[in-house]
């Protein structure tokens, strides 16, 4: 009798062996399967950043105050009135570089790309034009659009004492993707006529 139990017994922690191989099988594999997803998306988030970077510009959110009824583009130290379009806008500044050097000057920026949100996170093929910046703006005296492309759409002389210069990009080959995005140059132009320095 006692051979029969611990030939049982045997058999038992044999079985919850088996048992716990399988558990601990199922447990590993659906632990390998979570890795793999988080480093997949690890991954994709890391590619978009690499095309970001490649499209040449970061885009950032501006800044809305109900309390004064404004939206700000703080690198800019610009304002502009509160609106829908105003707070659907993202921007990216650029910061002139000092001639003849790489020094990045402090203070504000003096030249911005605006976009918005649909068009500014369309991913964008290698073949063809960055098509987020609907709107450059430039503090310079007179209108120098760098390309035909950029269309002067006026100035602002601001409190500060700097000129706003402002172009609506108008190229063609991203026609296509800003109806998609529903993006509108001219509208954005026109809402930047209203700005202010502050």
């Amino acid at each position: 009798m006692l051979k029969i139990l611990t030939r049982n017994n045997a058999i038992i922690a044999l079985l919850i062996l088996i048992i716990a191989q399988f558990g601990l099988s199922g447990y590993l594999y659906n632990q390998q399967k979570d890795v793999n997803s988080l480093y997949k998306q690890q991954l994709d988030t890391l590619q978009q950043n690499i095309t970001s970077a490649n499209n040449g510009l970061s885009y950032q959110q501006v800044t809305v105050s109900p309390i004064d009824n404004k939206i700000y583009l703080p690198q800019l130290n610009l304002a502009l009135p509160m609106s829908t379009l105003g707070q659907s806008l993202l921007y990216s500044a650029n910061a002139a570089y000092v001639t003849g050097s790489y020094n990045i000057p402090t203070g504000p920026a003096d030249e911005g790309s605006i976009s918005v949100f649909g068009t500014a996170s369309a991913p964008q093929s290698q073949t063809r034009f960055d098509c987020s910046g609907l709107v450059r703006i430039k503090f310079e005296a007179q209108p120098n659009p760098y390309n035909p492309s950029d269309v002067p759409q006026g100035s602002v002389v601001l409190k500060n004492g700097k000129t706003l210069q402002i172009y609506a990009s108008h190229r063609k080959n991203c026609l296509p993707e800003w109806s998609v995005t529903q993006a509108n140059a001219d509208a954005i132009a026109a809402l930047f006529k209203q700005a202010e320095s502050y």
